[in-house]
């Protein structure tokens, strides 16, 4: 008794299209999975170490001109007195207020030092003119700062480097001051800060080691798909 074969069309699929479909499934949840574990890793960089410190400290001691606001510095509360320069006031995007989603309102500070810092001085309208100030707030570090990892923001309109492109001054202080209560503007929220506190700067091992794992799954099951193929040609 004659055992029919099957159709070519019907080996296609079985030998072929099937397994196919199936690694590719398998690999790209594989690989899904390993994103997740090492996004998971590098959050742990962002994390704040402790509760917010409602200690006022001096500028000078958290901040130098032309280096990186130290991590150790990122959170922490200041008082920073100068002029708020506010013929070069800009906008952001919207971003965290005590009212919403609004613009933040940046403009630079020249302290009575001499150094340039820029200022959120919260979500509303800006009123003109020149005015002095004396403004308590957290700083927060560059939003291309090594300091806070992987983090990316949609739009790094607050990185050190793009403020210097858009302002007139040759030398900033890195990162800028989110002020705690709103600076001279008119039907205005208080900005909220993403950081209260300093980033820890660990990153997760255990997450990245999973993450390879992963990464290793989706390259073996490519690996055994190929090996498949390699059999089904040699039988031919």
């Amino acid at each position: 008794m004659s055992v029919e074969k099957p159709s070519l069309a019907n080996r296609i699929v079985r030998d072929y299209i099937a397994p196919t479909i199936a690694v590719i499934a398998v690999a790209v949840g594989c690989l899904a999975l390993g994103r997740w574990q090492w996004d998971a890793a590098w959050a742990h960089q962002g994390r704040q170490v402790a509760g917010s410190s409602a200690d006022i400290r001096p500028l000078h001691d958290l901040a130098t001109a032309q280096q990186w606001l130290p991590r150790t510095s990122i959170g922490a509360r200041t008082r920073i007195g100068g002029e708020l320069l506010t013929k070069y006031t800009f906008t952001t995007q919207a971003r965290p207020t005590a009212s919403g989603q609004q613009p933040w309102v940046v403009t630079p500070l020249r302290t009575a030092a001499g150094d340039v810092i820029a200022v959120v001085r919260g979500g509303g309208l800006p009123q003109d003119g020149n005015q002095p100030v004396s403004v308590v707030g957290r700083l927060q570090p560059s939003e291309d700062s090594p300091a806070v990892g992987a983090w990316t923001p949609a739009n790094a309109e607050l990185s050190t480097a793009a403020l210097v492109d858009k302002w007139p001054f040759p030398v900033l202080l890195d990162g800028y001051l989110v002020a705690e209560q709103p600076v001279q503007l008119v039907d205005a929220s208080a900005a909220t800060p993403r950081f209260t506190a300093a980033p820890s700067g660990n990153v997760s091992w255990r997450n990245l080691a999973y993450a390879v794992q992963w990464a290793l799954f989706a390259v073996f099951a490519l690996f055994v798909w190929w090996r498949h193929l390699v059999t089904l040609r040699e039988g031919e």
